[in-house]
């Protein structure tokens, strides 16, 4: 996908969610397992007002980890390995947010 189609098609809410998790307070991508990106909470990466904070059931994570999967922007080397942000990902991730802030300039 080049980088005109990322800006032009924007990610889904739940797969810019998964990507955002794996960047951690120090903008360092990290690795991590299904529990924990179950144990966040997600709702502040989409609504960051909202009260109380809320985390999505294990099947709406393991819908979006799929999708991010299938795009390519999450992967792991073997079963019981952890998940990590490919490339790929890292660029869809900044993509969608200059995307998301030359939107709201205009």
């Amino acid at each position: 996908m080049s980088q005109t189609e990322l800006l032009e098609k924007p990610l889904t809410p739940d797969v810019r969610v998964i990507l955002q998790m794996f960047e951690n307070h120090r903008g360092v991508d990290v690795t991590l397992d299904f529990d924990d990106l179950c144990q966040w909470y997600h709702s502040i990466y989409l609504e960051p007002r909202k009260r109380p904070k809320t985390s999505w059931p294990k099947t709406r994570v393991a819908r979006a980890l799929d999708a991010a999967v299938q795009a390519g922007y999450v992967e792991r080397e073997k079963p019981w390995q952890k998940w990590h942000i490919t490339q790929a990902g890292q660029v869809a991730r900044r993509d969608e947010t200059v995307r998301r802030m030359k939107g709201e300039a205009a």
